[in-house]
């Protein structure tokens, strides 16, 4: 009977340093995925910046004026 209970004790402990393991993987893991999300979102950001200076830019561009028109002679009498 010893023998059961330090084989389920040792069972019980392995388990745990398993799980234990595998919790810290997943966190690992979890955190470089969040990294690379805030990368992204970064690199975005900085993207749609250069957008919208772009847009301010030909917005603040002046017109192309045109060509202003001849004036129109009165008819003679």
């Amino acid at each position: 009977m010893a023998t059961k209970k330090s084989s389920v004790s040792q069972i019980q402990k392995d388990a745990n340093k398993l799980l234990a393991d595998a919790e810290k993987i997943i966190q690992k893991q979890a955190s470089e995925a969040l990294k690379k999300i805030r990368q992204s979102i970064l690199a975005l950001a900085r993207k749609a910046e250069q957008l919208e200076r772009k847009v301010e830019g030909k917005r603040k561009a002046p017109a192309a004026k045109k060509a202003a028109a001849g004036k129109k002679r009165s008819a003679r009498k």
